[in-house]
């Protein structure tokens, strides 16, 4: 893809993989999986669906929902659901997006599907949640700096509890090299942008 010099021309389209690649008129190998997504010449009665829609919509950028691994999906288990707002393993591929009995699968369909969309003129951009996890404990941002928050500081302060947070948010976010990490992610998968989104505006 070429630069994107105006960012103000941007159109932005957000799915989530699973739910636009579960139609039955997708092959079963590919339903709720990276490869359903650029699977090509598929048509639903005189209508241009799967891939090929995406690209006649004109957007520039496509943004995909949650796409690294999920706390509470078993991998193995298709019926198993979620939009991927719990992540554990972070800047590793869902499993239950990939065919968990090819152990590069998880690297190579998520940079597939990055090129055949950068191929066709469309940008691809990640929603990565560096800031929420299913294991408090031990996460991304708690191991590089400890939370100084609790609600008698937030009420000393006149503040509400969750702006608070998104404050304390940011602070930790600065403590982290979150560039060297997307720098990572993107040389991998050839990804144009890496968005980072945080719980509170």
């Amino acid at each position: 893809t070429t630069p994107f010099t105006h960012p103000q021309d941007a159109v932005i389209y957000e799915l989530h993989v699973r739910d636009f690649t579960s139609d039955t008129t997708l092959p079963k190998s590919k339903r709720g999986k990276l490869k359903g997504l650029i699977e090509k010449g598929m048509r639903l009665e005189e209508h241009t669906v799967g891939f090929d829609y995406l690209k006649e919509l004109g957007f520039t950028h496509l943004q995909l929902l949650p796409v690294f691994d999920f706390k509470t999906v078993n991998e193995e288990d298709s019926k198993e659901y979620n939009w991927g707002y719990d992540p554990e393993q972070y800047n590793v591929v869902e499993g239950s997006y990939v065919d968990i009995n090819d152990s590069y699968s998880r690297i190579n369909d998520l940079a597939e599907a990055v090129a055949e969309f950068h191929a066709a003129g469309i940008r691809v951009t990640l929603d990565v949640v560096f800031n929420q996890s299913m294991t408090a404990r031990t996460s991304l941002c708690r191991n590089f700096y400890r939370m100084p928050f609790s609600a008698t500081t937030a009420r000393a302060n006149r503040q509400t509890v969750p702006s608070a947070a998104a404050s304390v948010v940011r602070i930790r976010f600065s403590s982290v090299n979150i560039s060297s990490i997307c720098a990572t992610v993107t040389s991998i998968f050839s990804i144009s942008t890496v968005c980072v989104l945080t719980s509170w505006a």
